[in-house]
């Protein structure tokens, strides 16, 4: 026959006891309060960015821009909150699901959004802080300015002129017939310039696109990743943007994760607490409200009054014919409580009973149990635990031990493991998953 698997909160109630239980809740609830904030604010980010537009500079916004970064806030705080209040419920079914997927989508898209921005904003300041970039804008500044071109003939030009106009003065004296040649040298000298200026000036304007083309290449370099999205991007073979998704979506995803793990462990330590007959939302558990200044005189009314030897016989008598597995029995101790601590001795998770708060060697388990689930004082703790000890024993769930004999370290009273209480479940049927159990000391 298949054996029936345990649900988590089950495996938590067999595993822990009830202050453990509430130990552990009470640290998950700050945990989870601290994953609600954290994804609130991650999302807030983006969701305020997108809602308000332009500068994230709150000195500079105008009041249509202060409200639409309420309204972002406020949509993106109410949204985290039904998410880390359906991750803490444990409801089940198609209504759950789909209401998990759509908080987790809304989670993992503003997330991953705001965390490739702030990766983008990253490569973008260090990409214009490097030394190559700001190379690259004092170059094309300096192409920018008007620049006088100088030409390699010049010179030559002017002195072929200079020559020429000397050459013309002494023609009009008679000296010389003509100036062909001065004038050929000087014709042939200014083509040469002008030529020369040309290929400047057609050199200069194309230096300057060039220039602001490689100073745009730098303005956001893929190279200023961080080394993790390059490896990414190397490895796999995909573009820089993509390799920022895919490592957004790493972080972001292991924090959606986690986010619900800790709202199903309080939702399982929760439903634990309540199958334990417990109030999870009592900061110390006091669903017995204890007056331990009336304890004396409180009345059980769920257990059987012991004041005569014939109601003793008839109470036998039921818990012979296994009903029902018959509990400690007190005239004074509230039911809650009795309840509890039977709750721990099935469990074993109590197995030594100490009077008071024992000793160094042998503290008292069922002390400590008491005060730290039921609170009060010292005292209040040792008065509860004497009307416990009181009411165990009149059941015989707990019998002396005669093998004290004043050894100090050895318990006051030792557990009746062939009591009912240990041999049958709830509906009187013998449990089957405990070994054969007998007193011990």
């Amino acid at each position: 026959m298949k054996e029936k698997t345990q649900t988590r909160a089950e495996l938590i109630k067999t595993t822990k006891s009830v202050r453990g239980i509430i130990r552990s809740l009470k640290k998950a609830e700050l945990w989870l309060f601290i994953a609600a904030i954290a994804a609130f604010l991650a999302s807030s980010f983006f969701v305020v960015k997108y809602f308000v537009g332009g500068d994230l500079t709150p000195s500079l916004w105008t009041g249509e821009q202060w409200a639409n970064a309420g309204l972002g806030l406020g949509l993106t705080a109410v949204i985290t909150a039904a998410q880390a209040l359906l991750y803490a419920s444990g409801y089940k079914g198609i209504a759950a699901i789909i209401a998990t997927i759509v908080v987790v989508f809304f989670g993992l898209f503003s997330e991953i959004s705001q965390s490739m921005e702030r990766e983008d904003a990253t490569v973008k300041h260090r990409s214009e802080n490097s030394k190559v970039f700001q190379a690259a804008l004092a170059g094309v500044s300096q192409l920018s300015a008007p620049q006088a071109i100088a030409s390699p003939y010049a010179a030559s030009l002017a002195e072929a002129e200079a020559r020429l106009s000397d050459c013309k003065a002494k023609m009009a004296e008679g000296v010389y017939k003509n100036c062909d040649k001065s004038q050929g040298r000087v014709d042939s000298l200014r083509a040469q310039n002008q030529a020369a200026m040309a290929a400047s000036t057609q050199a200069a304007s194309s230096a300057l696109p060039a220039a602001i083309a490689q100073a745009k290449a730098l303005e956001y370099d893929e190279d200023k990743h961080y080394a993790m999205i390059r490896f990414i991007k190397e490895v796999i073979g995909v573009t820089g943007i993509w390799a920022s998704f895919l490592f957004s979506l790493i972080i972001i995803g292991t924090f959606e994760y986690a986010f619900h793990f800790v709202g199903a462990y309080v939702a399982d330590h929760r439903q634990a607490l309540l199958e334990l007959g417990h109030d999870p939302d009592e900061a110390k558990d006091k669903l017995a409200q204890i007056n331990f200044g009336l304890l004396p005189s409180f009345k059980a009314p769920l257990f059987v009054s012991r004041d005569t030897e014939s109601v003793s016989q008839d109470t036998s008598e039921t818990q012979k014919s296994a009903n029902e597995p018959v509990l400690a029995v007190s005239s004074s101790v509230p039911p809650a409580v009795l309840i509890a601590v039977n709750n721990e001795l099935r469990a074993h998770r109590i197995n030594r009973i100490q009077k008071g708060k024992g000793t160094e060697k042998s503290p008292g388990q069922l002390f400590n149990f008491l005060r730290e689930t039921f609170g009060g004082s010292n005292g209040d703790a040792e008065k509860l635990t004497q009307a416990v000890i009181d009411a165990l024993a009149v059941e015989k769930i707990i019998i002396p031990n005669a093998q004290k004999q004043g050894r100090a370290n050895a318990p006051d009273y030792v557990i009746n493991y062939k009591h009912n209480l240990f041999l049958l479940n709830a509906d009187g049927t013998p449990r089957q998953d405990i070994p054969q159990l007998h007193a011990v000391s």
